[in-house]
C-alpha cells in the first residue's frame, strides 16, 4: 500500500492479554503511525521501534485526547473483577473508561 493512503493507528489497553497479541502482529507496513497508549512501560516495544509509546493515568482523559486524534483506534482495555477488587472498580475499567473516551 502507498505510504500516502496508509492511515494511523493509536491502540489502548496494550500490555493486556489481546493488545499484547495486536502489538505482536502489527508490522511498520501495516499502518503509517502506530501509537500504544499504555499506564506503564511495555517491554516488547523496545523491539518494535515504529511503534510510538504514550504513556498515561487513564483517569485523566482531557489529556489522552491529544493522542486520540488518529485514523483508526482499538481499545481493549479490560480487567477482570479479581483484579480491579470490587464490582465498582471493574466497571469502571470495563465500562466506564471505554465511554468516556469516545
Amino acid at each position: 500500500m502507498p505510504n500516502n493512503l496508509k492511515q494511523k493507528l493509536t491502540l489502548i489497553g496494550s500490555s493486556g492479554l489481546i493488545g499484547s497479541h495486536i502489538l505482536e502482529q502489527i508490522s511498520p507496513d501495516d499502518f503509517q503511525n502506530v501509537k500504544a497508549i499504555t499506564r506503564q512501560k511495555i517491554p516488547i516495544l523496545d523491539k518494535k521501534s515504529f511503534i510510538q509509546q504514550s504513556i498515561h493515568d487513564f483517569s485523566d482523559i482531557e489529556i489522552m485526547r491529544q493522542d486520540l486524534k488518529k485514523d483508526i483506534i482499538v481499545s481493549t482495555l479490560g480487567t477482570t473483577i479479581k483484579k480491579a477488587g470490587s464490582r465498582d472498580a471493574f466497571m469502571k475499567i470495563d465500562h466506564d473508561l471505554p465511554y468516556s473516551k469516545t
